[in-house]
């Protein structure tokens, strides 16, 4: 099942005011996960942000992925959306610790702009390609 179709199944199961319910999971959930992230990124030390930010990709593809499971659940269609914010959180956390730890201290204004740059970009992109 498509990630729209599960949407659809969740309003159709739920009504609107379950799939409401989904997409402020999604949205809280960064909340509590990024100071536990970066708590992990300092104890990991240098290599820690690019540790955490690929366990929050990983996060962000199993959420995805998971979209695709057959069910019509509202439990189970609330697993996604939690970790979906938990991976948000954790690439969100780390993607700025990362820059900080590994651009030289000349470079560290430019690489902050790239980084900006290229969330612009992808923000951009997204935008126009699901509306």
């Amino acid at each position: 099942m498509s990630g729209i179709r599960r949407v659809q199944v969740l309003v159709v199961g739920a009504g609107r005011a379950g799939l409401a319910a989904g997409h402020h999971l999604r949205r809280a959930g960064p909340a509590p996960a990024s100071v536990p992230a970066g708590r992990i990124a300092d104890r990991l030390g240098v290599r820690g942000p690019v540790l955490v930010l690929a366990a929050g990709v990983d996060a962000l593809a199993a959420a995805y992925g998971s979209f695709t499971i057959d069910t019509a659940g509202i439990a189970m269609l609330a697993v996604p959306f939690v970790l979906a914010g938990a991976g948000i959180g954790s690439v969100e956390t780390a993607q700025h610790s990362a820059v900080a730890a590994l651009a030289p201290k000349d470079l560290c204004g430019s690489a902050f702009g790239l980084l900006a740059t290229a969330q612009s970009l992808g923000n951009l992109a997204a935008s126009t390609v699901a509306g």
